[in-house]
């Protein structure tokens, strides 16, 4: 998909032949806008064909203006309507990109920066404690996008219990972890319990664990700051889930349909009638092909347009509501976590790899 972002005509028409391409557009995501948009080519040109065949019916000028006004003026209406609707769906994707799964994200990366800090050393306790804190965190981000895709994938009966072997199998999970997770409904706010109670263990100075060598240094302020991030992962998977569950009302998407097929329907008629007309009175004059092809070509755009416009932006609209799923515009998760995989990986091996420039500070200061 590297030229997905061609804005060049000839780029623009690429997408309609180009299988991967396609399937980032409107035409692959929903068969209804291509449907309908056939759908009312069939039906303008039928009553174009039946108008012209009725010889002695005549629509005069003056009906056929208000007519036409009464349809540009829903096209406008509906318009105005699918766009609030867009708009509503692109809000909601980018508060789940920033409140939901970019909290999540940014708390998983502060407890990868804070347990880099309390335990920077080469060592084997360390390292396992940095890599306890990160395998959960990591676990907790990958089971919300697995948790979300599972709900989308219901119709197909995707059981979310039977990829954890795939987690085990990926060093992520332990045979009993996998286990405990299999009968639980919230999988990642569960592995967040688990990341919360080893935080837990490792401020108990009575835990007996090598990481909590540092409770000494263990206060409310440093306690609270650790369990501040991991109430704010919590909360960001709570929020996930209650838009997860959270429907668009059905009576408001009716309304947008119902008046998306009116519309596309009238306008449909609109353009057989005008059509017919325009062609029985070219045929009286006798007008030859120069005058026929460019009236057919602009009338066959605005035939296919309009309906192509407000299904489409319908169709846009509903599909960009879910942007936890596997659709190609949905979010990118394995991007998302390998970046995050990368940013808990990163400040361990940096603080682990480099002494920080104070201890030399304090040093020199000693040596003076």
């Amino acid at each position: 998909l590297g030229k997905v972002h061609d804005t060049t005509h000839i780029g623009t028409l690429e997408f309609l032949w180009n299988a991967k391409l396609r399937n980032a557009t409107v035409f692959d995501c929903a068969k209804r806008p291509v449907m309908t948009t056939a759908l009312n080519l069939v039906i303008a040109y039928g009553v174009g064909g039946i108008y012209l065949g009725l010889s002695p019916v005549v629509i005069s000028a003056d009906i056929m203006l208000v007519i036409k006004e009464f349809i540009d003026l829903c096209i406008t209406g509906i318009i105005f309507l699918l766009s609030g609707f867009v708009v509503t769906m692109l809000t909601r994707r980018w508060a789940m990109r920033t409140q939901r799964v970019g909290a999540l994200h940014g708390a998983i990366a502060n407890l990868a920066t804070i347990s880099a800090a309390m335990w920077p050393t080469s060592s084997a306790s360390d390292r396992e404690a940095r890599a306890i804190n990160a395998r959960y965190g990591l676990l907790a981000y990958k089971m919300l996008y697995l948790e979300a895709r599972a709900a989308d994938e219901e119709a197909e009966s995707v059981e979310l219990a039977d990829r954890l072997p795939a987690r085990v199998s990926g060093g992520r999970l332990t045979q009993e972890e996998a286990a405990a997770l299999a009968g639980l409904p919230a999988k990642s706010a569960a592995v967040l319990g688990w990341l919360a109670a080893f935080w837990e263990r490792v401020f108990d100075k009575e835990s007996g664990l090598v990481a909590s060598q540092f409770f000494r240094t263990a206060d409310n302020g440093r306690y609270s700051v650790v369990f501040g991030q991991l109430f704010a992962a919590r909360q960001s998977v709570s929020l996930t889930y209650s838009y997860l569950n959270t429907q668009i009302p059905f009576g408001y998407l009716h309304l947008l349909l119902v008046v998306t097929s009116v519309t596309a329907f009238a306008n449909s008629f609109y353009c057989g009638v005008s059509l017919g007309s325009t062609l029985k009175d070219l045929n009286s004059k006798h007008a030859g092909a120069e005058t026929y092809l460019p009236y057919l070509f602009v009338r066959t755009l605005r035939i296919l347009f309009v309906p192509m416009l407000l299904d489409g932006l319908m169709v846009i609209g509903t599909v960009i509501a879910m942007p936890l799923g596997n659709d190609l515009d949905d979010y990118p998760a394995g991007t998302f976590f390998e970046n995050l995989e990368d940013e808990c990986a990163t400040v361990g091996a940096a603080v682990e790899s480099c002494s920080h420039p104070t201890s030399k500070m304090i040093k020199a200061e000693k040596t003076e």
